[in-house]
């Protein structure tokens, strides 16, 4: 990945690809193969593209953040290490493909990576946390706490759960910090080859 990456592709390399082309790949409960690009531009736009062409309009799952310790400089700063870790406004469907950015339950598999497609969306009535993030969850509004509506969503291993709003984190100089309460799933009809690299994916 890192040479194809970088552009040094042998014949060796060319022979593998070639082989894998040839491959009939079937979805696996529902999930399609999700397609690899080296640009984000195009990652975007075809994740875009088949958004647009399911049918309904869709649901909007925004963040909420928060930052600590921050002048303007460095909340900028941190706000953009945030965007590249998951996204502020997040549009779904019923059908979209998409894929988990965080661990939620490793015993059943439901792993950063793992990918599935939504199936319907619920409200729940409390959001709950365990461990190190309930301190951080306390910090948000009650709006992605209570009665909050999440997509559910079947994975490739037959689960069907719904995805609550989960707490991410980065930090900058000093004591500065920035949460960020989302919706931890992005699509999945493409990747890119750099959160390949950084991720097990499905």
């Amino acid at each position: 990945m890192n040479d194809i990456r970088v552009g040094k592709i042998s014949k060796d390399h060319l022979s593998t690809l070639y082989g894998l082309a040839k491959n009939k790949v079937e979805p696996v409960n529902g999930v399609l193969p999700t397609r690899i690009f080296t640009v984000n531009e195009k990652v975007n736009g075809l994740n875009e593209r088949h958004l647009a062409e399911l049918p309904g309009s869709a649901s909007s799952f925004k963040c909420e953040d928060i930052y600590e310790g921050c002048d303007q400089q460095t909340r900028g700063r941190l706000c953009k290490d945030l965007n590249d870790r998951i996204q502020a406004d997040l549009q779904l469907k019923i059908g979209a493909q998409v894929l988990l950015i965080r661990n939620i339950n490793v015993k059943s598999g439901l792993v950063n990576g793992s990918r599935g497609v939504v199936t319907g969306f619920t409200t729940i009535e409390v959001v709950k946390h365990e461990g190190w993030r309930v301190n951080m969850f306390r910090k948000f509004s009650d709006k992605i706490k209570k009665n909050v509506t999440v997509p559910i969503v079947r994975f490739i291993n037959g689960d069907q759960v719904p995805i609550e709003y989960d707490v991410f984190e980065v930090k900058g100089l000093g004591k500065a910090k920035a949460f960020r309460a989302a919706v931890p799933l992005k699509l999945a009809w493409a990747v890119s080859c750099t959160f390949m690299k950084n991720n097990n994916t499905s």
